[in-house]
């Protein structure tokens, strides 16, 4: 189901459904939001680690909202949670290897510094095919929620960042040794030369001297055996997943520079049209003239912005200056990316139109300008604290300088 509005959402919850442990230092609850989602949060007024997984509140909010064997998300507010105890992390373990909920993303928000690094470990060791995504609201971790939905049966692209590949690799062993004592679980190492390979040398050996102190002391309990089985099979399945992921990754890439060449050849095609038209014909008189040759490169460079203008305007379907012609033609250099729509968000942005006014323009809702503002975001490879206005105004300033 597709929601247009997160403010919308029909939201559920019951007074039972909240836990407080012993210390009573938090309380967590959960909230049913639309059809799939459990909005799990710390209610606490000071920081705190979490002391034991709500595993029993989480079966029943599961049972009551009728979510039983059905693809669910699960949203995680951790605002003024710094840490997670042992007994915490190994139930997240249990529910992600014992319980085996048909989870089709998590999603945590407000991430304090303090967690960041267990976040990513949870995240590595999530079974393969559950994304993970981190954000800052609410509202977009919901937003996140319905781009996974409509995603939903698709492999998650492969990292192809060897320092990403192994940063994640690293996490995950470490949680497997730690966290579940797991001591005989594969390290898949990084390649021969790589920067992070102490790090995984130190590892193993650490991994190999509590191997050794535990021989004589093995583990009865039921849950673990049948967590480290669960996480043993999807290590075996990983190499397999990492493989399909990496092939739809590169098809997926071919397929897009396609699209990148037919839209260059559109380009061209379009120029070549265009050109033949009245300003063409001033270029070749301007050009077979007797004017010197000074004023003859000044006319012709002046034909060749208006031209350029021209073709801009018949691309966004709006009037332009030459000086934002110019900026259009510098976007597409830097971004061959971006679509024709996209082209021209990029213009009213830079030219101060608010959100409002830019999703009226291109008849769209505002909810759908937000969607498309987030994916331009990535594709104008924008760092999380940068903005799209300020990335514009400053690209601006160098056609300016130039």
């Amino acid at each position: 189901m597709k929601y247009t509005n997160t403010e919308t959402l029909p939201r559920r919850t019951s007074p039972h459904w909240n836990y407080t442990p012993e210390s009573g230092h938090y309380t967590t609850t959960i909230e049913q939001i639309g059809d799939d989602i459990l909005y799990c949060r710390i209610v606490t007024e000071t920081s705190v680690e979490l002391e034991t997984f709500e595993k029993p509140l989480l079966e029943l909010v599961i049972s009551e909202s009728g979510l039983e064997n059905r693809p669910l998300f699960i949203i995680w507010d951790l605002t003024n949670v710094t840490s997670l105890s042992h007994n915490y992390k190994r139930g997240i373990v249990n529910l992600l290897y014992n319980l085996q909920l048909p989870l089709s993303g998590v999603i945590f928000f407000n991430i304090p510094q303090e967690l960041a690094l267990t976040a990513k470990t949870i995240a590595a060791i999530l079974p393969s095919g559950i994304p993970f995504r981190e954000t800052v609201t609410l509202e977009h971790a919901l937003m996140l929620a319905e781009e996974l939905r409509h995603k939903s049966g698709k492999p998650e692209p492969a990292e192809d960042n060897d320092t990403s590949i192994a940063t994640s690799r690293f996490l995950a062993a470490t949680a497997r040794i730690g966290w579940m004592h797991m001591y005989d679980t594969q390290i898949l190492m990084p390649p021969e030369g790589h920067d992070t390979i102490p790090f995984f040398e130190c590892l193993a050996d650490l991994q190999k001297t509590l191997h050794e102190s535990s021989a004589a002391q093995p583990r009865t309990g039921s849950d673990d055996q049948s967590v480290n089985t669960s996480m043993r099979l999807d290590e075996q399945g990983t190499k397999k997943r990492q493989l399909l992921a990496t092939y739809e990754q590169h098809k997926a890439e071919i397929f897009e520079r396609i699209k990148e060449r037919t839209r260059d050849i559109e380009r061209a095609s379009s120029s070549i049209n265009e050109q033949r038209g009245p300003l063409r014909d001033l270029y070749e008189m301007v050009r077979q003239s007797d004017a010197d040759t000074a004023s003859k490169k000044r006319l012709i460079r002046i034909i060749d912005n208006l031209i350029e203008t021209e073709l801009n305007e018949k691309k966004i379907d709006m009037p332009l200056t030459s000086t934002d012609s110019g900026f259009l033609t510098l976007l597409q250099q830097k971004h061959p990316n971006l679509n024709k729509r996209e082209l021209k968000i990029c213009l009213m942005i830079k030219l101060s139109y608010d959100t409002d006014e830019i999703a009226r323009n291109i008849d769209i809702s505002r909810r759908g300008m937000e969607s498309i503002r987030y994916r331009m975001h990535k594709k104008l490879r924008l760092s999380r604290h940068q903005s799209i206005k300020n990335y514009l105004a400053a690209l601006n300033d160098t056609l300016d300088i130039t």
